[in-house]
């Protein structure tokens, strides 16, 4: 197993709020629409600082259908060229993306922040972590998008497999 674990972030739903503009949430204001090739979403520099602080304890990478235009996206938000995990496109798993996460993961322990998530998706996390490969898959609210608390959780539970990494 791999020690450093992964974050996968979404975009839409989870790092770009699906609401009205009038009904963002405050927490991570002001909030600025951008435009990402096809897609549009939404970015703040609070919500950068926080998704960039997830950088020193695990690796980051999106996981959205917006394959490629995540590094554009990257860029307007202000974090890292953070890569992206290409996408299969396969409906087999009950969740578009679980192909893809399956076959990009390898044996890494991975925190999967997604508004999609379903039963398989948290089957494949429970499976995994009962084998000993720390896994979560933690659903957002597509109308609220990530919390503070959120990224708290990830950047914890992260710090804690890498000392539990040293102490082996």
């Amino acid at each position: 197993m791999t020690d450093r674990p992964l974050i996968l972030l979404d975009i839409d739903g989870v790092c770009s709020p699906m609401c009205a503009s009038h009904d963002r949430d405050d927490r991570w204001a002001p909030w600025s629409r951008v435009s990402c090739g096809w897609n549009k979403g939404w970015v703040s520099v609070p919500l950068a600082d926080a998704l960039t602080s997830l950088s020193e304890c695990a690796d980051v990478w999106w996981c959205t259908g917006w394959e490629d235009e995540a590094i554009v996206y990257s860029r307007e938000l202000g974090v890292p060229d953070w890569p992206y995990l290409p996408l299969l496109n396969d409906a087999d798993q009950g969740m578009f993306k679980l192909s893809s996460v399956i076959a990009g993961v390898g044996d890494r322990p991975v925190w999967w922040f997604d508004d999609e998530h379903n039963a398989a998706s948290h089957q494949w996390s429970a499976d995994r972590t009962a084998a000993g490969v720390p896994t979560v898959t933690l659903h957002i609210d597509d109308q609220l998008g990530l919390r503070s608390e959120d990224v708290a959780a990830a950047q914890h539970w992260a710090r804690t497999i890498m000392l539990q990494a040293r102490k082996r």
